[in-house]
């Protein structure tokens, strides 16, 4: 089990924000988080990358950790390569190598023509490619990813769900969160959804497998059948949505 997650709570100061979490994310499967701003998502994460320690409960998580965030989070100053070896560099991975590795990598997520440009000179995408690159170069047990696609573009967002998919290894655990409902239909094996003050699991419900990103007409079904279900509507503070409920099923 890359992630384990038992009877977590959370709180900042006096307001507890996590409520009694389980949550458990097996090797080469991706859970995805879903749930309104200010849900606890982000927080979840935080608890699961180590980042922050819960109030109560138990975390069993692997020793060999990524994370991307929103924001890609380059370091300006350093060139595409370095900074996609930036992490083999805090393993301690010598130069000649890291760099080799790093180049190896961001070929092979078309990135090998701009090596040497600064990250200012690259788009919002390409910037992205970089940090994910950074991320599967330190070879990690868990990845966590904090939304990093919401500012995307729907074909670049495709894109990069592909290539998520395409370098997941086998013995590797992803926990993303997001609030869009079909981004998380796309590659998740679990959807799970967040709700309530503190916020504990309302749904965990699975999908199935996915060899690779499901096509958009498909994860938008997905996610209207989701939006069907009151406890998903609610969680999302639309429950005038969910008037007519259809029974929900996991996709084949």
């Amino acid at each position: 089990m890359s992630l384990a997650m038992t009877g977590i709570r959370a709180a900042y100061g006096l307001r507890e924000i996590l409520g009694g979490i389980d949550l458990a994310v097996p090797g080469g499967t991706i859970v995805a988080v879903i749930g309104r701003s200010g849900s606890g998502k982000s927080t979840l994460l935080q608890v699961a990358a180590g980042l922050l320690a819960p109030t109560a409960g138990e975390v069993a998580q692997e020793d060999r950790i990524a994370c991307v965030f929103q924001e890609p989070r380059l370091l300006p100053w350093r060139r595409v390569v370095d900074n996609a070896g930036f992490g083999l560099k805090c393993l301690g991975v010598g130069r000649r190598e890291r760099r080799r590795r790093a180049a190896a990598m961001l070929a092979r997520l078309g990135l090998g023509d701009v090596l040497d440009a600064w990250p200012a000179e690259l788009s919002g995408g390409m910037r992205q490619r970089v940090a994910l690159a950074r991320a599967f170069l330190v070879e990690p047990r868990l990845l966590v990813l904090d939304e990093p696609f919401s500012a995307l573009d729907p074909g670049l967002r495709f894109e990069l769900l592909a290539i998520l998919r395409s370098e997941l290894s086998s013995d590797c655990a992803v926990l993303m969160v997001t609030h869009d409902i079909a981004e998380a239909a796309t590659v998740a094996d679990r959807i799970v959804v967040l709700d309530g003050e503190p916020a504990t699991v309302t749904l965990a419900h699975p999908l199935g497998r996915a060899r690779q990103p499901r096509a958009p007409h498909e994860a938008h079904q997905i996610a209207a059948q989701l939006f069907a279900d009151r406890r998903v509507a609610a969680a999302f503070a639309l429950q005038a949505c969910a008037a007519d409920i259809v029974p929900l099923r996991a996709s084949r």
